[in-house]
């Protein structure tokens, strides 16, 4: 192959493009997972809308079990659809069961709720060392003041 440079090792203008299969690197469909992710992103058109379900959402690269460059084969689908088709959505499911501290939400509001109260009730026990400053020159000032 006969590649046209200048002085400088650049490519010369006019001269073949080498992009996709024409590039001297192209591995071809024995490429890594992620940059044929990317490949498939850059070259096929994404619909507005999931493949799946049909709603518009932020749309992902797909594939349906086979690593190559064919269009039958990848699918853009949202987020949530991926996590079923992959069954991450079972198994996040599974997980939140069997860890139920995940999962109380309730709790947590109870919990913050109460702290917010004590705070309220007695400001001094949850203050920061500053805060503290501030209250007691604020105490002081008042004593002197009348």
């Amino acid at each position: 192959m006969n590649i046209k440079r200048n002085v400088k090792g650049q490519f010369l203008k006019g001269v073949k493009n080498f992009v996709g299969s024409e590039n001297p690197m192209w591995k071809g469909d024995n490429v890594s997972y992620r940059s044929l992710h990317q490949w498939v992103n850059r070259n096929f058109t994404k619909p507005k809308k999931c493949e799946r379900c049909g709603k518009k959402r932020k749309l992902e690269a797909s594939n349906n079990g086979k690593l190559n460059r064919d269009r039958s084969h990848w699918e853009f689908i949202c987020k949530p659809c991926h996590l079923i088709k992959d069954g991450a959505a079972e198994r996040l499911t599974k997980y939140r069961k069997e860890h139920p501290r995940f999962l109380d939400i309730e709790k947590l509001k109870r919990r913050k709720k109460a702290y917010y109260l004590a705070i309220k009730n007695d400001p001094i026990k949850y203050a920061t060392r500053l805060e503290k400053a501030r209250i007691a020159n604020k105490k002081h000032y008042k004593k002197n003041r009348s």
